[in-house]
Formats: structure tokens, sequence, C-alpha cells
């Protein structure tokens, strides 16, 4: 009796993958807003750090996405229609005009289904020679999306260790450390003030925005491995709301 207790007590404070969903798309505003804000406050700093959160679930949802879904086909299209309808907001949001300069910058969207077709091919190319061929060429196109090749890199190693989740965090985790340097970030002005008892403040506000992307390793152990509830509002809202807030920064932007 006492066993099942905690279970539903464990059961009630997990979270669903849409709340988990809800929780990035909220760190994703934040970020994408504090825009507005001048970069050298705390607040800056803070909203940056909360909103480092938000890519790498999505990017975990891709993986739940591709297991979970009966038509793999209807999923892929999906991105891809998305991936254009955010073609547009995000470039105005970003770069402020559509030109020569900017056309080939594409959004996340774009790169969770650059992702999402690498472990496609994975999965579904027999021969091991062209498998990793057109693995290779989707890293290479990877890189004009926003996140560039960690976005299928991160997608690919949550597919490596899917069933899994204890190693899927431990490889995310050895992933952000290196790629950020974050270690190194974090000894450089401790060495500092040990020699010159002072400490350097310059890198300390990109230390904590790199750390920020290890959030979602504590969203990630309280999931419970289910949808959550929502049904086809929430799952196209999930879509609509990257392009459309994005379309509203813009407009914000051109006026302020």
């Amino acid at each position: 009796m006492e066993t099942n207790q905690l279970s539903l007590n464990f059961d009630k404070r997990s979270l669903s993958g849409n709340t988990i969903k809800l929780l990035a798309m909220t760190a994703m505003l934040l970020e994408h807003t504090s825009v507005f804000l001048p970069s050298d406050t705390v607040l800056f700093w803070c909203m940056r750090f909360f909103g480092k959160a938000a890519a790498p679930v999505f990017f975990y949802f891709v993986v739940e996405g591709y297991h979970y879904t009966r038509n793999k086909n209807r999923y892929t299209l999906n991105l891809a229609m998305f991936t254009v309808v955010s073609y547009v907001p995000f470039i105005l949001c970003f770069d402020g005009a559509l030109n020569v300069n900017t056309f080939l910058n594409f959004s996340v969207i774009y790169n969770l289904l650059i992702g999402l077709l690498v472990i496609r091919t994975r999965h579904e190319v027999e021969n091991f020679a062209l498998r990793w061929f057109f693995i290779c060429i989707l890293f290479l196109l990877s890189c004009f999306g926003d996140w560039t090749w960690i976005a299928p890199l991160t997608i690919l190693i949550f597919d490596l260790f899917y069933g899994n989740r204890k190693n899927q965090l431990y490889a995310y985790a050895l992933l952000t450390v290196l790629r950020t340097d974050l270690i190194v970030k974090v000894l450089s002005p401790v060495l500092f003030f040990s020699r010159f008892k002072t400490f350097d403040f310059s890198e300390w506000h990109t230390i904590g925005y790199d750390l920020g992307a290890l959030i979602p390793i504590l969203f990630f152990l309280l999931y419970r491995g289910k949808k959550g509830g929502g049904g086809n509002i929430a799952k196209w809202g999930f879509y609509m709301f990257y392009p459309a807030h994005l379309m509203v920064i813009a407009v914000i932007k051109m006026y302020v």
C-alpha cells in the first residue's frame, strides 16, 4: 500500500509531454522578448537563461513524436509545412528584412525537420554507406538553420539512447558541457580569482546563459511518458505559436 501511495504521489507531480512543451514555449517567449531590454540588465540575462531551455525540449519531442506517431510521413509533412510558414516571420524577427543576405536563414523548425529526417534515415535506410552519406548531407544542410548542426546532433543522440532516459540525459548533459565550454568558462573566473584575489565577472553572464541549456534535464526527469490533454488544440497550437509570436515581435520591433 505504501509503495502504491508513493507511486501515486510521483505521478501527480510528473509532467506530461504537453505540459513540458508549454513550459518550453514560455521559455522561448522570454528569450525572444528579451530583445526589448538593455543587454546589461539582470532581467535580460535571466530571460535568456530560461529561454535557453526551449529548443532542447523540442529536440527531445521530435524523437518522441517519431517513435509514437502512426503516420511518419504526415508527421514529416507537418514539420515541412511549418518550416515554410515560419520562414518569413523568422527572418523579419531576427534579420529585419528578406534580402540576398538573409534568404538562406531558416528557423529552428527547419532544423527540427532536418533532425527528423536524420533519425528516419538512420532507421529506414538499410544500406550502411548510403545511410550515413545521407545523414552527412543532412548535417551540412542544418548549417542554414537556427542551432545549426547542434539540433540534428542532439536529436540523433536522444534517438540513439531512446528507451533509456538515464543514458539520454547523461549524453545530453555531456554534449551541452562540451559544446558550450562550460567547464572552461566556470574555471576561468575562479582561477583568475585564485591568482589576483578579485573576480573577473566579464564571462559570468554567458556561463548563466549556457547553464540554461541544462534546465530541460529536470523536465525530462519528471516526464511520465504521456502526451497529456489538449487534443488537436494543443497539437496545432504548438505548431502555430512559433511563427505567430515571431511575427508579433517583428511588427513591434518595426514601431519601437
